[in-house]
């Protein structure tokens, strides 16, 4: 990452970041229905962009690597005898 934090620490960021979202969505009341839906339009957003993030960095560079590369192609489609 630019500014100094690896993927790792960014993922783990928008990972609190997003549970916090969720935990202000479950404690606002029904009746408070602005403030649910800036915080679903907040965790929406942060979803949409951690996404991307994790398709455009995370995931390819677990490709390139042996140690994950396996993984990341998912379960065998070979059929067992």
């Amino acid at each position: 990452m630019t500014d100094g934090t690896s993927i790792f620490d960014s993922i783990e960021r928008d990972h609190r970041a997003m549970r916090l979202e969720f935990e202000a969505i479950e404690a606002a009341s029904k009746a408070a229905v602005r403030r649910r839906e800036r915080h679903y339009a907040r965790l929406r957003a942060e979803l949409k962009r951690h996404s991307e993030a994790e398709d455009e960095v995370l995931y390819p560079f677990l490709q390139r690597r042996r140690e994950t590369a396996e993984l990341m192609r998912g379960p065998s489609t070979k059929a067992t005898a």
